[in-house]
């Protein structure tokens, strides 16, 4: 049988115990090695597995082959910088960082992180194909409960926390990058925000802490109707 992958992860938040261990869970050829963070008791979120309390001291005690970076975002490039001075590889969490100097220099790192986009990948989303390619209105929006995740770092800005899912959803199903973009907060712990792409793709989206959730992809052509499909499907 091929050998596992030795996996370790960095931060241990909700984020890890609600969402990435029930998935590694189900995943063959996936050995979780170690986990590090610096509060004593979620060092111990996976009984069996050795816990540390910071980033070198699991690369230097188990040697993973890859690291789920699920620190606070403001400690995204320092942790996927120690990976790749050790050859380890990172799927690092949204967002990649808190200024763009940030996310360039996560890009620039060898091994290449990736980032942890999983909206790519939800259900009833046309999953491995793109299907906007001439001019187009997308219409999204992200709410979600701003204690939801229960994350360590509070004040994210919701461009940066909701808002980056959704321009990446629309560079996956343009097969393009944005031209231009503005954004303008329109209440509390909420912003709005305009993306141009190549071939007049536009994109207009809300998102922010509310007290539902709610996601929404709507795709239209020039002439106003719904395009290949609608996420989620109308009821």
């Amino acid at each position: 049988a091929p050998t596992p992958v030795r996996l370790g992860i960095v931060g241990c938040g909700q984020v890890v115990e609600r969402g990435y261990l029930p998935s590694i869970s189900t995943v063959a050829g996936i050995e979780l090695v170690g986990v590090a963070d610096p509060v004593p008791e979620r060092q111990r979120i996976v009984p069996g597995i050795a816990g540390y309390a910071s980033l070198d001291e699991l690369l230097a005690a188990r040697c993973p082959q890859g690291v789920l970076v699920c620190s606070p975002p403001e400690l995204h490039l320092q942790h996927a910088q120690e990976c790749a001075h050790a050859g380890v590889r990172t799927l690092v969490e949204k967002p990649p960082g808190l200024t763009l100097d940030e996310a360039s220099a996560l890009a620039a790192l060898q091994p290449e992180p990736l980032v942890g986009f999983n909206r790519r990948f939800a259900r009833g989303l046309p999953v491995g194909r793109r299907v906007v390619h001439d001019p187009a209105r997308i219409t999204a929006i992200f709410d979600a409960p701003s204690l939801d995740w229960n994350a360590s770092s509070a004040g994210v800005d919701p461009l940066l926390d909701l808002g980056c899912h959704l321009i990446d959803l629309c560079c996956w199903i343009t097969g393009t990058q944005p031209a231009r973009a503005r954004s303008r907060p329109s209440s509390p712990g909420r912003v709005t925000f305009e993306v141009e792409f190549a071939g007049d793709i536009r994109l207009h989206a809300s998102c922010g802490a509310a007290s539902t959730y709610r996601e929404l992809l709507d795709v239209r052509g020039e002439d106003g109707r719904a395009r290949t499909w609608r996420w989620p499907e109308p009821a």
